[in-house]
């Protein structure tokens, strides 16, 4: 008597066109109702799709990328029609692979709960190899079957590492746990060690900001609709050390995408359409694909004109809400929860000239600014760039001209790894009534002392934010579970350099009068940099470049000479 399938199994094998796949898919369904899924090994989808992983119980990494309508079918040995989906999964590297029919009523909802969130998940089931042979040729292709699908992604599951290495990172943690410079000063001396950072003593700012991209990396998931994750600001002049910075969150964090401006769009940050057949679908942009690690980009300054308003405004609805929606794409939302780290130059630094005010110099509106938790203004330091040179040319030894292939190396596994366990670990932090007591008390000292006087309005709310987050993650380092008073005192380090760089903004020009003509902006940012001083034409035109304003033609630049200043010679103009 031939046994009957449970319905669920004989669905994905009426799906599968290859005899021997559908063997070892019937021989390994019947060991899984017994499956430690928590020791099971996460992986991308090109790393599944190997021979030495079929037939055994995987984890994937991914998002769904299509959902068919529910189709209605017939099974053999089955009485009755049923509902059946067809389905595919897509990674962060835009990997995809097929999945096996599966029945609607068991997880029809659920996938299309993913498919709208956007979100990637932890897929649970079976690598299968597949050559069809119905076909006019063979085709050759893996296929994955869907066990179950875990929604609680940890970081863990992000950083697809073995058990042999997560366990090493667990005893890592233990050891130096009770250091007097706990896990922490451990993370940081292998950091300053293996990227040979020198001088830290001298750049006082530096160190801090080393000290943040730690705290960066351990951000974690959201609180009350709201992203936990920090966002950072570097600005200062090259060569002080910002590309430094983007490096160490490229080690720390598990996720981690970098983007330069020129080749960044508002859809390439967001995702993009794609159609098949009648199926749209949206594949996950930069932010989607950074989710739960950092997306970082550097030369923030050259994101100008109508380009550079929609991708910082962008930017600014994933920093405070930890997603982005996908117009093109019927509204889709892809889920965001990012840290953004950017880097900028002061637009003097660039230009070459005196910028009378720092609002105008770094040219960066209060929603975008407002929202970065951490804001570092690097002072020029040439002895410490001159130390730095030294040290490149000491180091220089035998020069290879060809590029040698990139790879992790072990430490660096090694502490990316910790931060996942610690993310995993602590993932639940309580601020205590006595913690929240303690900084009320320190936020109303600050006050009286005048600290929230000259900052701008508006601020007040996301400072408040970057608080909790800090002092959640300070314990979150400190391997606690309840925020101390020491996490506050860290914390508040943090705001207190944030609000030192607030405090020099000019209000005036953080706000941009809606109702201002393209003209009337370019002629304000004229006068404020200019003013007094002798430029050309070709000077005006890269501070419009570099302004954050439309692109004009010459004969425009020409006709706001004319009506700013006073002719100075062939190509010169006073401005008035």
């Amino acid at each position: 008597m031939i046994r009957k399938l449970p319905i669920d199994l004989a669905v994905a094998l009426s799906s599968i066109p290859d005899q021997e796949a559908r063997k070892v898919l019937v021989g390994t369904v019947q060991n899984l109702q017994d499956q430690d899924w928590s020791r099971v090994h996460t992986m991308g989808i090109r790393e599944a799709m190997n021979e030495k992983y079929v037939g055994k119980p995987i984890k994937i990494h991914a998002a769904v990328s299509y959902l068919s309508d529910p189709t209605p079918a017939e099974l053999r040995r089955q009485s009755g029609r049923i509902t059946i989906i067809n389905f595919g999964l897509i990674d962060s590297s835009d990997n995809d692979i097929r999945c096996a029919a599966i029945t609607y009523h068991k997880f029809g909802d659920k996938l299309q709960k993913c498919l709208v969130r956007r979100a990637f998940y932890i897929f649970q089931g079976i690598i299968l190899s597949v050559i069809d042979r119905t076909q006019t040729g063979p085709s050759r292709y893996y296929m994955f079957y869907l066990e179950d699908i875990d929604e609680d992604l940890t970081a863990i599951d992000l950083i697809k590492s073995p058990p042999k290495q997560i366990a090493r990172a667990y005893e890592l943690i233990a050891k130096y746990g009770s250091t007097p410079g706990g896990v922490f000063g451990y993370i940081k001396k292998m950091l300053i060690k293996n990227l040979n950072i020198k001088g830290l003593n001298n750049a006082a700012h530096l160190n801090k900001c080393i000290d943040f991209m730690i705290y960066q990396s351990l951000s974690e998931g959201i609180y009350d609709k709201k992203s936990m994750k920090l966002h950072s600001l570097v600005i200062g002049a090259p060569g002080e050390g910002k590309k430094l910075l983007t490096i160490i969150a490229s080690i720390l964090n598990p996720v981690f995408e970098e983007v330069p401006p020129v080749k960044l769009t508002n859809a390439g940050l967001i995702g993009r359409a794609v159609v098949s057949g009648r199926i749209t679908s949206s594949i996950p942009g930069y932010l989607p694909r950074a989710s739960g690690g950092t997306l970082g980009i550097q030369d923030l300054h050259e994101l100008i004109g109508n380009k550079g308003r929609e991708v910082k405004a962008t930017f600014a609805q994933a920093m405070e809400d930890g997603v982005v929606i996908d117009a093109t794409s019927a509204k889709t939302r892809h889920e965001a929860t990012t840290s953004v780290h950017a880097d900028t130059n002061k637009l003097s630094q660039i230009l070459l000239t005196d910028i009378p005010d720092i609002s105008s110099d770094i040219n960066l509106r209060t929603n975008l600014l407002s929202r970065f938790d951490g804001i570092f203004d690097i002072p020029p330091d040439k002895d410490r760039e001159f130390e730095t040179m030294k040290s490149m040319l000491k180091n220089v030894g035998e020069i290879r001209t060809s590029r040698e292939p990139a790879s992790n190396p072990r430490w660096q596994i090694s502490l990316r790894t910790i931060i996942a366990v610690l993310r995993t670990e602590f993932r639940v932090i309580t601020i205590s009534d006595v913690a929240v007591k303690y900084i009320l008390m320190l936020v109303e000292k600050m006050r009286d002392d005048g600290k929230f006087e000259t900052i701008p309005s508006g601020m007040m709310t996301r400072i408040a934010n970057s608080i909790t987050k800090l002092t959640v993650v300070s314990a979150r380092i400190n391997l606690r579970r309840r925020v101390c008073q020491r996490d506050i005192d860290t914390a508040l380090g943090f705001i207190e350099d944030k609000l030192e760089f607030l405090s020099k903004l000019n209000p005036e020009r953080l706000t941009e009068n809606p109702d201002m003509t393209a003209k009337e902006r370019r002629h304000d940012l004229i006068r404020t940099c200019f003013r007094g001083q002798t430029v050309s034409r070709k000077q005006v035109h890269d501070l419009i470049v570099n302004g954050d304003l439309d692109s004009v033609c010459v004969k425009t630049i020409s006709r706001d000479l004319e009506a700013l200043g006073q002719p100075k010679g062939r190509d010169q103009w006073l401005i008035q």
